[in-house]
């Protein structure tokens, strides 16, 4: 009877490693979904959708405005918000790897459900969890932030992360920009329609 009960304890606890193993190899994205004034939007439908491989994950935001969708197979995915009285909220490659907290914030626009805006990039958005506080930015959240007035490591304690790992963004953005300085990298992407313009 207790080898019985052994055998059932060992595999109950393999089951539960594996299950827990399957889980940490998956990634999240998580964000809040707010309107134009910056006040929350509870109750909104969000989904990721797998562009390889069409697989929908859906949640809702909660009071706060908040949402989470877990345990995400690693690759790109098309993030969508809806609620009653605003335009469809789209936002497409956002890439989830393995072990990753992707935040993607989304801001809802008055309209109806039945129209779109959709947030698109010429190039993936790149995601990189900072070991020391296990936060994730992305390069996407670096660019908006470069018509601004801060240094880098200002923009490192906005995002929460190490002004190394905004340096490293901010290289990386030059180069697929094809710039050498902030500046032009601000009016390129402004170009290439990547930041709204002053005024817009």
């Amino acid at each position: 009877m207790r080898s019985r009960t052994g055998v059932a304890a060992a595999l109950a606890t393999l089951l539960f490693a594996i299950a827990l193993q399957a889980q940490e190899s998956r990634g999240t994205i998580l964000g809040r979904v707010t309107d134009a004034s910056g006040a929350v939007v509870p109750t909104a439908d969000v989904k990721a959708v797998s562009v390889a491989t069409g697989v929908t994950v859906t949640a809702q935001t909660n009071e706060s405005g908040n949402y989470s969708l877990p345990f995400l197979v690693a690759g790109f995915y098309t993030v969508s918000a809806e609620a009653n009285g605003f335009k469809k909220f789209v936002r497409e490659n956002v890439q989830v790897r393995v072990n990753d907290r992707v935040e993607v914030n989304m801001e809802m626009v008055l309209g109806s459900v039945s129209e779109q805006v959709e947030v698109t990039a010429t190039t993936p958005l790149l995601a990189t969890a900072d070991a020391s506080l296990g936060q994730v930015v992305d390069e996407r959240r670096v660019l908006e932030l470069l018509p601004t007035q801060l240094t880098a490591e200002q923009i490192a304690t906005r995002l929460f992360v190490s002004t190394n790992t905004v340096k490293s963004h901010l290289r990386h953005l030059y180069a697929k920009l094809g710039v050498t300085n902030r500046t032009a990298a601000v009016e390129r992407a402004r170009e290439l329609c990547l930041l709204a313009s002053p005024g817009d």
